[in-house]
C-alpha cells in the first residue's frame, strides 16, 4: 500500500490544490494522489517516466488506421467531438498527435485544415503563431504532466467561440475501483479526470461544457461568438 504511507499533500498539477494520498494494493504498484479542490487523480512525481521511456512505450502503441476496430473507434471521436461543431475547412490543431497522425490525416482528408504537434513526434511550434476553431487532444490528457500549465498554453490559441475537444477515460465513479482499474496500467498514464474535474476545468478557464458522453469524450466551448 505505497500511498498509505505519504504524510504529507503534493500540489495538485491541474489546479495547484492540494491533495490527498490514494491507496493501491495492485500492480503498478505506484503512489497516487487525489485533489480535494478538483478531484484530479495524479502519479506522484517519483513516478514519472522519464522522456525517452516515454517515446519508447508511444513507440509500441499498435495502432493501424487499416484495422477496422481502431478506424472506427477514431471515427467515433470525429462523428461526436468534431463535426457538431465545426465544418471543413475549420482550422484544426491536433495536440499530441503521436508517431502516426491518423486523426489528423483522417480530418484531413475531410477537407479540414489541420496543424499537427507532437513533443516527441511533431515538435515544431509554428502553430503557436496561430488560432484554431477546434483543438483536439485525443487520448493525450492522461499523458500530460502538467496539465494546468498546458490548457493556460494552449487556450490563447482557440479562436472565440472554438471549441477543446478531449478524450480521456473519466475515473471509475466509485472510488475503491481505481486500484484495479486497467486504464491506469499503462506507465505513461499520469493523470486522470474526474466528472467534477470537468466542472472545475470548466469554471476555471472559463469554458462552457458542451457535450460529454459520459464516459471519455468532453467538448468544452470558448468564450465569445464563432461557429455556434
Amino acid at each position: 500500500m505505497l500511498s498509505s504511507c505519504i504524510l504529507f499533500s503534493m500540489a495538485c498539477r491541474l489546479c495547484g490544490g492540494l491533495t490527498h494520498p490514494l491507496t493501491v494494493t495492485k500492480k503498478p504498484l505506484r503512489a497516487y494522489s487525489c485533489c480535494s479542490a478538483c478531484a484530479y487523480t495524479q502519479v506522484d512525481e517519483q513516478y514519472l517516466p522519464g522522456a525517452e521511456a516515454e517515446k519508447m512505450r508511444y513507440l509500441l502503441h499498435d495502432n493501424d488506421a487499416g484495422d477496422s476496430g481502431y478506424s472506427e473507434w477514431l471515427q467515433e471521436f470525429i462523428d461526436l467531438a468534431v463535426l457538431p461543431f465545426a465544418k471543413p475547412p475549420s482550422r484544426i490543431l491536433d495536440f499530441g498527435s503521436g508517431p502516426v497522425p491518423y486523426m489528423g490525416n483522417m480530418l484531413a482528408k475531410l477537407g479540414f485544415a489541420v496543424s499537427m504537434f507532437d513533443p516527441f513526434f511533431a515538435p515544431s511550434t509554428a502553430w503557436e503563431k496561430e488560432k484554431f476553431d477546434l483543438i483536439l487532444m485525443h487520448e493525450v490528457f492522461e499523458h500530460l504532466v502538467e496539465p494546468g500549465i498546458t490548457l493556460k498554453r494552449l487556450l490563447p490559441h482557440c479562436s472565440p467561440g472554438g471549441r477543446m475537444c478531449i478524450r480521456t477515460r473519466l475515473l471509475p465513479v466509485h472510488p475503491e475501483r481505481f486500484d484495479a482499474w486497467w486504464y491506469r496500467s499503462d506507465l505513461t498514464h499520469v493523470g486522470f479526470i474526474a466528472r467534477e474535474t470537468i466542472s472545475y476545468i470548466a469554471s476555471f478557464f472559463n469554458l462552457e461544457p458542451e457535450y460529454e458522453n459520459g464516459k471519455d469524450i468532453i467538448v468544452f466551448k470558448t468564450a465569445g461568438t464563432g461557429l455556434g
